[in-house]
């Protein structure tokens, strides 16, 4: 193989593996995208109420950073995060957007970014 050859290849496989990472729709909290079945994934605990929903991230990924984030959010382990919070080497912020409905943005560096959306 030429030498363009291998590091077009090079550049491809690149650019595959780093678009998950680049931005990602990773479902709900327990009911990530395209789970099949009425059992939760990714924790034992009954989701009660609203639940957390709508995971993205930006430039890191939904497993394990996301869903650690989001589980030990929902378990009470943040303690109150109101309005803002470090968790981590992340900055959050919990904005009201209706009565009982919130968005919790979580921002660190290099542009990472994880944001999900809980309610009662």
């Amino acid at each position: 193989m030429k030498p363009l050859a291998i590091l077009r290849a090079t550049l491809v496989l690149l650019a595959v593996s780093a678009t998950p990472a680049a931005a990602a729709d990773c479902g709900n909290y327990g009911f990530p995208r395209g789970h099949q079945g009425n059992d939760p994934i990714f924790t034992q605990k009954e989701i009660v109420g609203a639940g957390v929903f709508d995971i993205r991230t930006r430039r890191t990924r939904c497993r394990p950073t996301a869903r650690r984030m989001v589980r030990r959010f929902w378990a009470g382990e943040w303690g109150r995060c109101n309005p803002i919070c470090q968790r981590g080497g992340y900055r959050c912020r919990s904005r009201q957007l209706g009565d009982e409905f919130f968005r919790m943005t979580c921002n660190a560096s290099r542009n990472r970014r994880v944001r999900f959306e809980f309610g009662a």
